[in-house]
């Protein structure tokens, strides 16, 4: 009798072994995706789906079975999730022997870390692996870039378009151009790309934006109005365009495409009305302030553009409407309107609206202003200021 008990708790005791350890190789991974993966194979497909949680279940396994592959592992853990001191720490402890790409991982958490000499020394020969992917040219260039190594950083990024011909690539080759200041080639090397690859709108975008940036808004301007030429009807580009001539100071021609790019998004007839009001085209301006969402924006900007229209009945009429509205706190508002009563023959409130007044820039002329109404009163006379 005890024999068959004793069996009989065997059995049971295999079963639960063996149900722990399927409960063990399921547990953490129940996508079906990763079914016939296992090991370390597992732990590089979850790394690369992004699966932190699961590939660290995964890696605390391994470390336990082979502390050298765990701690490699890791190390690429830390370095994905962004703990790069501790990805660093990692794989100095490892030697190459052990795995043939770790002075790559190293030279990636170097790029990180800003250790830029570090960076361009860590992987010998580099330009001759097989083994490095595109952004680690980039990142190396970069490395040579901020330690002003510019001899390497050209090399490396010359070697990047070779290679993989990308935009990425280009866009790194750019950049540097203007960062050497060669602005002529640079807009030679903008042109070829976006007309040999029929570029999509955000290459034309992104070269603009990069010249622009360097205070280059003639080359900008030149990529933009390729981009208008291959994609007409795109929003982005006109508005883009219109932001560029903006900042040269050409605000007739940037109205034009704030114009188109509010038909797309409303919150461009904010940007249409204050181009027209700025450049006196008040009727304009006004039809463009009617389509403003937002009260407080749509007020304010009425009234600046009745005041510089010397509409101050308008802005008297819009008294009461102030004072529902968030404006009635807002002092440059409340004296605008003090002023527009006084001219409109008012000699009440614009006391009661002066008073509230405290900004250090506003005192001086709402003080004037309050002594010239009380003068006013004081004749028994309309106020002409």
């Amino acid at each position: 009798m005890m024999t068959i008990v004793w069996k009989i708790g065997f059995l049971l005791l295999l079963c639960a072994g063996s149900l722990l350890f399927s409960l063990r190789s399921h547990a953490f991974v129940k996508d079906p995706i990763y079914d016939d993966l296992e090991g370390i194979a597992l732990i590089q497909a979850l790394l690369k789906d992004a699966k932190w949680d699961l590939a660290q279940s995964e890696i605390q396994q391994l470390e336990k079975q082979d502390a050298v592959s765990g701690k490699y592992y890791r190390g690429q853990w830390n370095y994905l999730k962004g703990d790069h001191n501790k990805a660093l720490a990692l794989f100095t402890s490892l030697s190459n022997k052990n795995f043939a790409d770790v002075d790559v991982w190293l030279m990636r958490t170097y790029a990180q870390l800003q250790k830029d000499g570090k960076c361009l020394s860590a992987v010998p020969h580099f330009l001759k692996r097989t083994d490095v992917v595109e952004n680690d040219y980039l990142l190396r260039a970069q490395c040579a870039q901020r330690s002003k190594n510019y001899d390497q950083a050209w090399e490396t990024v010359l070697q990047a378009r070779k290679r993989f011909a990308s935009y990425t690539a280009e866009t790194e080759w750019l950049t540097l151009q203007l960062q050497l200041g060669l602005h002529h080639q640079a807009w030679q090397t903008a042109q070829v790309w976006l007309v040999k690859h029929d570029a999509p709108a955000t290459h034309f975008l992104n070269f603009a934006e990069l010249f622009q940036a360097k205070g280059l808004s003639t080359q900008a301007l030149k990529v933009l109005e390729l981009g208008r030429l291959r994609h007409p009807t795109n929003m982005d580009i006109n508005l883009a365009f219109s932001q560029v001539y903006f900042h040269k100071g050409f605000l007739f021609v940037a109205e034009e495409g704030f114009a188109r790019a509010s038909l797309k998004d409303s919150k461009y007839y904010y940007h249409s009305a204050e181009l027209n009001r700025q450049t006196g085209r008040y009727e304009r301006s006004l039809y463009f302030n009617s389509h403003v969402v937002e009260e407080k924006e749509r007020l304010k900007q009425k009234i600046a553009t009745y005041v510089d229209a010397n509409r101050y009945a308008l802005i008297a009429s819009m008294d009461p409407v102030i004072q529902r509205s968030e404006l009635a706190k807002d002092e440059e508002i409340l004296y605008a309107l003090s002023y527009s009563l006084v001219r409109n023959g008012d000699r009440e409130k614009p006391l009661k609206y002066l008073a509230k007044i405290t900004k250090p820039e506003l005192i001086e002329k709402s003080t004037l202003l309050r002594q010239a109404l009380l003068e006013c009163q004081k004749k028994q006379e309309r106020c002409d200021i």
